[in-house]
């Protein structure tokens, strides 16, 4: 496997060769491997080509949001209780709308064996993150209509310099 700093400029294929056999190799470690990537995944990003950052944001952008978030024990350690006691459900699903019902909050969910609807609910959380897609965020929207800002030349966020400057259409 390529050592963290070693994974800048290098094709996205390769990057993600290298993770997959590192993180094979260290199933249990897993978190450590991604967690090493962290101080250096503005340069990685900065290192791929286009269409490598492309395919990153269409294939990877979910994977690798849900493997480099986590959270602290102490909440693991409630979360696992409140598994264990029926007061807390995890499902794997993409919640396709939502609604307020005499019941609680009904969630339309769709699964990898369909669709169903969930009810009863008296929270629901998006537990995503930032929509960085220009098009979903208000702000970066209003930001590259007033000139203010350039696109990253794909859906997601706007472009800057390595010194994180704004690349803008006005003087």
């Amino acid at each position: 496997a390529l050592p963290p700093d070693q994974y800048i400029s290098q094709r996205l294929s390769t990057i993600m060769q290298s993770l997959r056999r590192e993180i094979k190799s260290n199933a249990r470690e897993w978190h450590y491997i991604i967690h090493s990537l962290r101080p250096l995944t503005q340069a990685i990003w900065r290192s791929l080509s286009a269409t490598d950052r492309e395919r990153l944001v269409k294939k990877y952008f979910t994977l690798w949001n849900i493997h480099r978030h986590r959270y602290a024990p102490h909440i693991a350690e409630r979360i696992d209780a409140a598994q264990k006691g029926g007061q807390l459900k995890m499902v794997r699903a993409r919640v396709a709308s939502a609604a307020q019902t005499p019941d609680g909050i009904a969630l339309d969910l769709k699964t990898k064996h369909g669709s169903e609807t969930a009810n009863g609910f008296d929270l629901a959380f998006r537990c995503t993150g930032v929509d960085y897609k220009t098009e979903n965020n208000p702000l970066l929207k209003n930001i590259l209509a007033k000139g203010l800002a350039k696109p990253s030349g794909n859906d997601y966020g706007i472009r800057a310099s390595d010194n994180m400057l704004v690349y803008r259409d006005r003087p």
